[in-house]
């Protein structure tokens, strides 16, 4: 019944948790440009095969984003270099990722002493076209953006998590141990 109570207690705490979410579509305009080079590509050396670049923007407020040097592995793209820039974040964006087959890209970056959460996700694609001069050669296609959120957990929201995992580790280890002692 004690551990009842606490673990009850501990789920009332876990409801206040949350954290600071920033919307990126608050205002309109905002796209995506997804760039594919094939493996004889001569940008392929600079861009990687595959998904080699994407690219969001949002004029109204010069919000901009760009990854390349793509590794990609079924439908998982892997970026070697990521940044954005607004008139208040501008800096590198780290573990970045795009899923061709969901059209969501994401990577995270610090700013003010917290880690951000980029997530981005697009519509299906409705405009596009390949290229091909002299070996330098790729395909492209551009979308809306769908959602745009920035997220980061505050520091009390990991201390109750962190907490609750302890709680709930000890409470399976003592089950554990406790159904071992009785098959003896």
């Amino acid at each position: 019944m004690k551990r009842f109570a606490v673990l009850l207690c501990l789920l009332f705490a876990v409801s206040f948790m949350h954290a600071d979410t920033i919307n990126l579509l608050s205002s309109g305009g905002y796209y995506a440009t997804v760039y594919s080079f094939p493996a004889g590509s001569l940008y392929s050396q600079y861009y990687g095969t595959g998904i080699g670049i994407v690219e969001t923007y949002n004029p109204q407020n010069g919000y901009y984003a760009e990854a390349y040097g793509g590794t990609t592995v079924g439908s998982i793209t892997k970026f070697s270099n990521a940044y954005l820039y607004s008139s208040v974040w501008q800096g590198s964006l780290s573990n970045s990722v795009f899923n061709a087959k969901t059209d969501v890209f994401t990577g995270t970056f610090a700013l003010n002493g917290k880690t951000w959460h980029l997530q981005e996700s697009f519509y299906p694609p409705n405009n596009g076209f390949t290229y091909n001069y002299n070996g330098y050669s790729y395909s492209a296609y551009s979308s809306n953006v769908k959602s745009a959120t920035l997220t980061t957990p505050e520091p009390s929201t990991l201390g109750l998590l962190g907490t609750g995992l302890f709680m709930i580790a000890g409470i399976a280890r003592k089950r554990l141990v406790g159904q071992q002692s009785y098959s003896i």
